[in-house]
């Protein structure tokens, strides 16, 4: 019972892959619609032989190959991203804006007259500078100077901004 079982699993099979082959006819067809293709480029390269060629050597234009019957496309390619670059975006996306990011993720450790210390762990010190410009204006119209960034193992950092007269 079983090798009879087998055997028309076998057949099965056979026949289901014979399905599978190539159609020579479709692939004769295939290469003569190639070949006529590859005839029309011919006689138009020969026809516009001697015909002047004006391209703009400023842009940087690449050239994609013709694939099967597609038309080629131009396009002019885009600079790669830097690492710095992909990592600021995936961890930006997360937050609707920027000052969101800020709220969630700034904290005020110490303040004075003269001085303010922020903790912060998802921002730049660039960021938090306008914050302290705001902070240092409010105190007799200060200007705020960075004095110094003190980092943390877990990788909170924190900045110090003094404020001056000028």
């Amino acid at each position: 019972m079983k090798k009879i079982f087998t055997a028309l699993c076998l057949v099965a099979f056979l026949s289901a892959c014979s399905s599978l082959y190539r159609n020579p006819e479709q692939e004769k067809v295939q290469a003569e619609a190639d070949e006529a293709y590859r005839k029309s480029v011919s006689i138009w390269k020969e026809k516009h032989k001697n015909r002047p060629v004006q391209v703009k050597t400023t842009e940087n234009v690449e050239v994609l190959p013709l694939i099967k019957g597609r038309v080629s496309k131009f396009k002019t390619p885009k600079p790669n991203p830097t690492v710095a670059e992909i990592e600021e975006e995936i961890r930006y996306k997360e937050y609707a804006n920027k000052y969101q990011r800020l709220i969630e993720n700034v904290v005020i450790k110490d303040k004075s007259e003269t001085a303010i210390t922020y903790e912060y762990k998802d921002a730049r010190v660039d960021e938090l500078a306008f914050m302290a410009v705001q902070y240092c204006k409010e105190q007799d119209k200060r200007q705020a100077f960075l004095q110094k960034v003190t980092l943390f193992k877990n990788k909170a950092r924190r900045a110090t901004f003094s404020c001056r007269r000028l």
